[in-house]
């Protein structure tokens, strides 16, 4: 159909510029790195949310959204380590089969996928709790929307990151400010809530194409594409209206910095974490375990990585038995000097623990803050008390949550 009297002449803007270059749907994911200077807790209804400052993140730019979603996952760019030279993970398979026996001939080396990532510090307003990724995405994205119309900003001035937890279903969300020292508005949000969560309101019962979950009218972007699947405007407005417009202050966040440990002759950490979880053991009814006890393997782990040994900050051995229950190791992260002390051997720790669970050990992974968070630490001990004692014992720990108190005070 003519919409005009002249002829264009087609022209490809696929370059290398800054201002036309080819834009290719990725997969971004991400976590804590442990770390951040504090802030305040507070209660929307009764769902936490926490605004926190200065907090370490990774994200992990893991492939092409199209080949992520392939079963099995494709993951990473087809990238020569040697050389630099990369094609495509969209292009045909032919093609990637060329490149890698080339540069297997001329670089003694064939290419392997790779991911990118970036650690940064940013302010976060984080949902550390939500019951599934739906809810999440949902709801932060709606929030994000609705804080263009009221706040002087551009959608992209505020981030969307869902985390997921390794011992529970539930994921934390987080809505992130990417402006260096930050920018402001996670607190203009914070005191113009009531007006922000109208307008998301308005947004979410409001769509112009009256979809079914999510479209180009509300909730759906071109930036947003790999969680598409997860917006749901019906959901979304069904959890805001329940939860009202109001959020009431808790309690202060204290911050969560690496702790600095006392190492005695033979190189063994002692710090206040580490005394408050055996106080809270022995309060719960757990007998004592061994804490900082190095676990030697006797193979490497991996092809690529010499890794000998761990030493949990808690290790409570498996029935002697029973071959295929290797026992419960307990990390604090952040507070032992080789576990997530460094950035050098986060992901070699990574590994070890990934290892440790598929060949029968059970992995628990404990935060400075939780100690201090009873919740937390009930669900951590029942999972300890499912492992070690059986469900009786988890089940005391549920009721009579006492041991908390005792734990703390002693």
């Amino acid at each position: 159909m003519p919409i005009c009297d002249v002829d264009l002449m087609h022209q490809s803007q696929i370059s290398d510029e800054e201002e036309t270059r080819f834009q290719m749907p990725v997969v971004i994911l991400g976590y804590e790195l442990g770390r951040h200077i504090g802030g305040t807790a507070y209660s929307w209804n009764d769902v936490p949310v926490h605004f926190r400052r200065g907090v370490h993140l990774r994200l992990v730019n893991v492939g092409a959204t199209s080949m992520v979603r392939e079963t099995p996952p494709q993951l990473g760019y087809p990238i020569c380590t040697v050389c630099g030279q990369s094609v495509s993970p969209l292009s045909s398979a032919r093609q990637q089969s060329h490149f890698a026996e080339s540069h297997k001939e001329r670089c003694g080396k064939s290419p392997t996928p790779t991911g990118f990532y970036t650690d940064f510090v940013a302010d976060c307003m984080t949902f550390p709790d939500l019951q599934e990724r739906t809810h999440a995405y949902s709801v932060l994205e709606a929030l994000r929307i609705a804080a263009t119309s009221v706040l002087d900003m551009h959608i992209d001035d505020l981030q969307i990151l869902v985390t997921g937890h390794i011992d529970r279903d539930s994921v934390a969300a987080h809505l992130w400010d990417p402006m260096p020292g930050g920018s402001g508005l996670l607190e203009q949000l914070r005191q113009r809530f009531k007006e922000i969560i109208a307008v998301a309101a308005e947004l979410l019962a409001g769509c112009p194409a009256a979809c079914a979950s999510s479209c180009n009218e509300c909730l759906q972007t071109f930036r947003n594409s790999f969680y598409h699947r997860y917006l749901n405007r019906h959901e979304a407005l069904q959890l805001i209206t329940s939860w009202g417009n109001e959020l009431r202050e808790a309690h202060p966040i204290v911050a969560l910095q690496p702790q600095s440990s006392a190492i005695d002759a033979d190189h063994q950490p002692v710090n206040d974490g580490e005394t408050r979880l055996k106080r809270l053991l022995e309060a719960a009814g757990f007998s004592s375990g061994d804490f900082q006890e190095q676990i030697r393997f006797r193979h490497k782990i991996t092809p690529n990585h010499q890794i000998g040994s761990t030493t949990p900050d808690v290790y409570y051995s498996g029935d002697h038995d029973d071959p295929e229950d290797k026992g419960v190791c307990i990390y604090l992260d952040g507070m032992s000097s080789g576990i997530h002390g460094n950035a050098a051997t986060a992901e070699k720790d990574r590994e070890i623990r990934n290892w440790l669970r598929y060949n029968g050990y059970q992995v628990m992974e404990i935060t400075r803050v939780e100690l201090d968070d009873q919740e937390a630490m009930v669900r951590h001990f029942k999972k300890l008390a499912r492992c070690l004692e059986g469900k009786s014992l988890s089940t005391q720990i549920a009721e009579d949550q006492t041991w908390f108190v005792r734990g703390a005070t002693n």
